[in-house]
This record gives structure tokens, sequence and C-alpha cells, in this order.
């Protein structure tokens, strides 16, 4: 897997688009949604090697980086939420396929959720979610809403 496939990769998702937001460094690549302009993936090389920085939810990073010794805590990003992934031949295309999809999600998530099945937009910032399973839930204008991770 290379830079171009990632990309490549990243743009068959829907609402996205490729940005270069350094105006010194052309190489450095961010992912973005279309609509709300968070990246979801950023792709830049150090010391020679592509790295992929993902956000992950928390309590997963560290399975991640105990179980791939090519997934790092974030270069240059918040360690808690970011992981860096180094593309090289050793890295399992499925797994990072799979962490840009659930990083879409997690970067995406302040902008809607679901309520008894409907999307609705919600001001995230005023909610505080807990865990039950694999979602996570929250009381809005007292109704429960959630969104399944």
């Amino acid at each position: 897997m290379n830079k171009e496939e990632i990309i490549k990769y990243c743009l068959t998702l829907e609402n996205t688009y490729k940005d270069c937001p350094f105006s010194d460094d052309f190489e450095s690549v961010t992912m973005k949604h279309l609509k709300n302009k968070k990246w979801f993936a950023l792709l830049m090389n150090v010391n020679n090697k592509l790295y992929l920085n993902v956000k992950t939810d928390p309590n997963y990073s560290d399975i991640l980086r105990n179980t791939y010794d090519y997934i790092i805590p974030a270069y240059h990003m918040n360690k808690e939420h970011w992981n860096t992934i180094i593309i090289d031949e050793k890295v399992d295309e499925d797994l990072v396929k799979e962490l840009i999809e659930q990083n879409m999600v997690l970067c995406n998530r302040n902008t809607f959720y679901v309520l008894f099945g409907t999307v609705n937009i919600v001001p995230s910032n005023s909610l505080k979610f807990k865990r039950k399973e694999n979602a996570l839930w929250a009381k809005w204008h007292g109704q429960i809403i959630g969104i399944l991770v």
C-alpha cells in the first residue's frame, strides 16, 4: 500500500476530498470531510517513511499499539486520540482501510447522531457521552441519543 492507493481509497468514501493545508509542504496531504472540513487522515513523509495519522477511540489505541509494531502514538497530534500507522510492506491493508473508515465516523460524529433511528443535528459540544457495549449515548433535551461505535 502506498500514498496514492490510500488517497484513492479515501476518495471512494462518501463526501471526502484531498487537501494540502501546509503552504510550505506539498507532500503532506489531509483527507477531509466535505461537509464539516475535518481531517480524517493525514499522510506525511517523515524520515523517508510514509506516516498515516488516524483518530481512534482511546481505549482501542492501546490495543492497536500493543498488537501492531507499525502503529505508534501519533506524530505531531494528540497521542490519546490519534495513532500513526507507518506504511510499509508489512502493514495490513484491510486494517488500514478499517481504521480509516472508523476514523470517518469518529471525526464526523460531531455533525450528527442517531435519535431513535433517524439522523438529527445535535450540538455535540454540549453532550457528555457514556459508553455501553458498542454504543455511546447521552441525553439531549430529555431524550436519549446515541451512535454505534
